[in-house]
């Protein structure tokens, strides 16, 4: 559940999960169904158009799954990941029912999701629904990408860590995969080598710009002195165990990924603190009127 949402974050990308299959006008929404008329024939007729047998709608109410399938006889879906995707479709209303002029009601405006919740959580964030706009929804976004690049190095760069262990008895299970990428580079390009390396075939600028010293200073850092002189000395040792294009590759995204995680999370501190205010702000006018 906690992936949804970032599907709808930015319009190209809702492009790819979601298609629209058809539009129609209801002058009035509370006729089109409800609980003692059903479902009027305009809204059955579309249903039954797009439906197939054996499929299931998504609704975005729970009394619209008992009317559709009472009145239909056709299976419904609601809950947590159907909340999910409904919001989702109301954050981009604009871009895919551009038709749709009228303004949702407070009720109807699904300000939060779950997912979005539980990342903005993970970093240490705490918005109200009511904070929510654009700009943090994108950033947020960017940073679910970091995550999301880094979770599929993960199934890799743990099993070439397993090396470490059985060649130099060293224990990476702990490690962060910056951490674990940066170990693999030096086994592949001890002392002078790394250096030469990252300043050479690294595209990413964090790395590219380091003078020597500081690359030095940013393994140091990283690493205790036994650990460190450890992955130098063993370093011949791996021959075919560690891919060296493979792991430099790797290394390069993780430091441009972390370069990119500590920039957006800047950036969404000081657009939730802006958007704080002005949610403060409004709440305070409410409670004067």
């Amino acid at each position: 559940m906690e992936d949804i949402w970032q599907n709808f974050a930015m319009e190209y990308r809702a492009k790819f999960v979601v298609w629209r299959l058809a539009f129609q006008v209801f002058t009035d929404k509370s006729l089109a169904i409800n609980c003692d008329t059903g479902v009027d024939d305009q809204l059955n007729l579309m249903i039954t158009k797009y439906h197939r047998k054996g499929g299931k709608i998504a609704v975005g109410k729970p009394e619209y799954k008992t009317i559709i399938e009472a009145n239909l006889g056709i299976s419904c879906l609601y809950d947590e990941f159907v909340m999910e995707v409904m919001w989702g479709l109301t954050n981009l209303m604009h871009s895919l029912v551009p038709e749709e002029n009228s303004q949702l009601s407070k009720e109807d405006r699904l300000q939060m999701s779950q997912g979005l919740k539980m990342l903005l959580n993970r970093y240490g964030f705490d918005v109200k629904p009511g904070m929510v706009n654009k700009r943090i929804l994108e950033a947020a976004s960017d940073l679910y990408d970091c995550d999301d690049c880094e979770k599929k190095n993960n199934w890799s760069l743990r099993r070439a860590g397993r090396n470490l262990m059985d060649i130099s008895s060293i224990n990476s299970e702990d490690w962060g995969l910056l951490k674990l990428s940066t170990a693999l580079m030096i086994v592949c390009y001890p002392e002078e080598k790394i250096i030469a390396c990252l300043l050479k075939h690294s595209t990413d600028l964090l790395i590219a710009s380091y003078p020597r010293r500081e690359v030095i200073e940013y393994s140091q850092k990283m690493f205790s002195p036994d650990v460190l002189s450890k992955l130098v000395t063993d370093a011949p040792k791996y021959g075919i165990w560690i891919k060296k294009r493979t792991s430099k590759r790797i290394h390069e995204e993780m430091v441009f990924l972390y370069q990119q995680r500590i920039e957006k999370r800047k950036l969404l501190a000081t657009l939730i603190g802006e958007a704080t205010k002005v949610y403060e702000a409004e709440q305070a006018e409410l409670l004067t009127n």
